[in-house]
């Protein structure tokens, strides 16, 4: 593996950033606003080493902080444009952070995660390598100072592969080992005495009575032996199968796993479970979930049950009204109000990302294959709805779908519908040519690769621009119409958008019942939902939000940060009851039950984000508040009562 290092950069810095030599590398002292270095050099030249698309850039990187680090990689154009890079390393072990340079061309969203480098998630414009002229480390506000030591930056040929060698992290019960904190589980002596009582001990009755579906009893409509929309007073509510009204609160991924990947970082484990009969459940693969673990190390071959009896006793003296998505495993044939996400069909090859060739015939009988897998559940009343996907990455950024599409070699059967369309527009390829500025001798030649074709007119750029909105209402309407003929009882909720990064993911909205976003913010913004609202005339609901805090066992606070468990309930409180004050709402469900794992799971997210911890004990500040929170919502809604003012004090965003 050849290194080329970054011998001959000039460096700036900007922000509260203060750079020393040492040996192999640079120390960087950040004040707790943060701030960036910049490497400069010729476009394609940064460093004076010559950029190709085959390459790999390497930071070594080390952060002996009680948190993850959590930092950006810009890749600067001459034109003004970049590619945005976010990452999060493990502290307190040598990371080298690799970044192929393949990946500019942003097809990728998310890199998998490799040992040491946690999440990794990339936004901006797509680039070439030969076009990058600067690269910025930027590293964002923090809880306080902090010192980091990073190596001088190379290229390589290949992805560097470094053996990985540290102290352990983690004890045997999946702990982090190196913090205490108030209700760290001291040993497998009191984990098996906590979880047998959690099993045993009653819980207190929720104060208010519901129906079996969760319904409030106060509020009797029609009932229609399925969930429904139901509105009133210019408000959305969901009614359950027998008529009574209710506000969503569910909780997402309701599991007794969190699988946490191995490879690469197996000394960072004190001990691993075994990988025997007794504990198969435990592995996937070669990940491993320590909330498994400690159920069987206390359960034994009953574990599933216990756990499923004592999560199901939890909702209901905590007033959850349902569970959330990616939940149902546990929630069906339990009488227990639930949302699915079913398979979402695809095609082999893609315009964009994830975004199938939705014109073509094999995304027609994939949706028909997929709409299949409803039919157990379609006559089950404890069903709400389905999602369709959950946060398409194409949307992650306003792109020209269409002109993406222009730009690839490949045939795709979408291509062809744009080129009928253009014909039918433009009659000849005269008139063509001069709407477009081109000097094509037939249409046919929208067949091979354009670059940037949005750029060539307005009228090119208004053309793929209503074309890239067909593309996106034949991807929610081929899909939606199977599902609908194999399931007609059930509420189609959509595809949990990321964001509303432009109106165009409002495109489709006709052929479903509910638009479901995730929605990270402190409180759900009412001029969006407005909007929303007004673009869709649909009812809405929010499919993710969170919050942490690092006074636990966990290295990352998450989207949002607060000081302590109690204040994660005020901010749960906070924002659901400012959510149940949005009349078009139907609901908002939390992400999620468990904490993630200390080591990150599959894509690299470790957030105390949780209900329950690694060894199933709930924060009880927090859920303390949660309870309260779920007697109110209804009440709220309908207007009877006004939503808390009490906020939270928020903290830097700590890893993510």
């Amino acid at each position: 593996m050849k290194k080329e290092h970054f011998m001959h950069s000039e460096v700036t810095i900007e922000g509260q950033v203060e750079i020393e030599n040492c040996e192999r590398g640079y120390l960087l002292k950040v004040g707790k606003e943060g701030g960036s270095v910049f490497m400069h050099g010729k476009a394609g030249h940064v460093g004076g080493v010559k950029w190709s698309s085959d390459k790999f850039i390497t930071l070594p990187i080390r952060y002996d902080e009680l948190h993850t680090f959590y930092f950006h990689l810009n890749f600067h154009a001459a034109d003004g444009t970049y590619v945005e890079a976010d990452f999060a390393s493990q502290p307190f072990v040598d990371v080298e952070v690799s970044f192929p340079l393949t990946f500019l061309n942003l097809e990728t969203v998310f890199m998998p995660r490799t040992p040491g480098r946690l999440k990794n998630m990339m936004h901006g414009r797509p680039q070439k390598p030969e076009d990058i002229e600067m690269v910025e480390l930027y590293i964002p506000k923090s809880g306080g100072t902090s010192e980091i030591f990073l190596g001088l930056p190379y290229l390589t040929d290949h992805d560097p592969v470094v053996p990985f060698e540290a102290p352990a992290q983690l004890d045997r019960l999946g702990q982090w080992k190196i913090k205490d904190w108030e209700g760290k589980t001291l040993d497998e002596t009191e984990l098996v005495e906590n979880l047998r009582k959690y099993l045993n001990e009653p819980l207190p009755k929720f104060p208010l009575m519901r129906s079996r579906y969760g319904g409030e009893l106060s509020m009797k409509r029609e009932g229609t032996g399925f969930f429904r929309i139901h509105k009133e007073s210019g408000k959305y509510w969901l009614c359950d199968p027998e008529g009574y009204l209710m506000f969503s609160s569910g909780i997402d991924l309701i599991s007794p796993n969190e699988y946490c990947p191995v490879d690469g970082i197996e000394c960072l484990f004190e001990e691993l479970p075994p990988r025997d009969v007794e504990y198969a459940n435990a592995w996937e693969g070669n990940s491993v979930s320590f909330h498994t673990a400690n159920l069987i190390r206390a359960f034994g071959e009953n574990w599933y049950q216990s756990w499923s009896e004592i999560t199901k006793k939890r909702l209901l003296s905590w007033g959850v009204n349902g569970v959330g998505n990616w939940s149902s495993d546990f929630a069906q044939g339990q009488e227990i109000t639930y949302f699915i996400q079913k398979p979402f069909p695809t095609t082999k090859k893609k315009l964009f990302r994830s975004m199938p060739d939705v014109f073509s015939e094999e995304y027609y009988k994939n949706s028909v294959i997929c709409a299949e897998a409803l039919i157990e559940t379609r006559d089950d009343p404890y069903l709400v709805g389905y999602f369709l996907r959950n946060e398409p990455d194409w949307a992650f950024g306003t792109y020209n779908i269409a002109g993406i599409m222009l730009e690839k070699e490949q045939n795709f059967v979408s291509k062809d519908v744009f080129i009928d369309k253009m014909k039918k527009k433009y009659c000849d390829v005269d008139e063509f040519n001069k709407a477009w500025r081109v000097s094509f001798r037939s249409f046919d030649e929208l067949k091979k690769p354009i670059t940037k074709p949005w750029t060539l007119s307005e009228a090119a750029e208004a053309d793929l621009h209503e074309f890239t909105r067909d593309i996106i209402r034949e991807y929610i309407r081929v899909p939606s119409l199977a599902y609908r003929a194999v399931d007609p009882n059930h509420l189609n909720l959509g595809l949990r958008w990321g964001w509303l990064e432009n109106e165009d993911l409002t495109v489709g909205c006709e052929y479903i019942d509910v638009f479901s976003i995730n929605h990270y913010k402190e409180a759900p913004e009412c001029e969006l939902f407005e909007l929303i609202h007004e673009l869709t005339n649909l009812p809405i609901i929010i499919g993710e939000f969170q919050v942490g805090s690092l006074d636990v066992g966990l290295a990352s606070n998450g989207m949002f940060g607060v000081t302590c468990q109690e204040e994660r309930g005020h901010f749960y409180q906070y924002y659901m009851e400012k959510a149940a004050e949005i009349p078009y709402l139907i609901g908002a469900h939390y992400f999620q039950w468990n904490d993630q794992p200390t080591l990150g799971r599959f894509d690299g997210e470790n957030l105390n984000l949780g209900v329950v911890d690694v060894c199933n004990r709930p924060y009880e500040a927090f859920v303390s508040i949660m309870r309260d929170t779920h007697a109110r919502l209804a009440a709220v809604h309908a207007g009877n009562i006004p939503p808390t003012t009490r906020k939270s004090k928020l903290v830097p965003k700590e890893g993510f």
